[in-house]
């Protein structure tokens, strides 16, 4: 029997002390492998996620980001009239009309744009408007001066 001052531990009691130690160095080892795994992949489950939020959500050099400005539509002589707000130099190469149910028109004209004076009506092509539809008129506008956007009207 080992006698340390003022305690009595037998050799039995002393061997399982040490299993007991040796069993929660090893279970405190492996927690610290698994905790060591978790977070190794953690870390790849961050470098991955944010790889691709930066290809993905960020817009760059590469990306063609078209400008949009509305423009106002009236009626005159009975028929609609997207007013137009080109300034010297911006040419339409392209018109799209869209109704509710369906496409109504859709001309691209890039060998021969077409230009506009500043508060002159759009031309809508001989579109037809049936009254109570709702309608999107979108206009394709470049310039050598200016980056390319997108006149949009709305009818009503």
């Amino acid at each position: 029997m080992a006698s340390i001052p003022g305690v009595t531990i037998s050799k039995l009691d002393a061997l399982e002390n040490t299993e007991e130690m040796t069993i929660h160095k090893k279970s405190s080892a492996s927690t610290n492998a698994s905790s060591t795994i978790l977070s190794m992949a953690a870390i790849k489950f961050f470098i991955i996620a944010v790889a691709i939020l930066l290809c993905m959500g960020c817009p760059g050099p590469g990306d063609r980001m078209i400008s949009r400005e509305s423009t106002p539509m009236i009626i005159k002589d009975g028929q609609p009239c997207v007013l137009s707000p080109l300034k010297p130099g911006e040419q339409i190469t392209a018109v799209q009309i869209y109704s509710d149910q369906q496409t109504i028109l859709h001309r691209i004209f890039d060998a021969r744009p077409i230009h506009v004076d500043q508060g002159l009506c759009l031309p809508l092509f001989d579109a037809v408007f049936v009254p109570g539809q709702h309608y999107l008129i979108a206009y394709d506008v470049t310039s050598d001066l200016t980056p390319p956007r997108l006149i949009i009207s709305y009818y009503p």
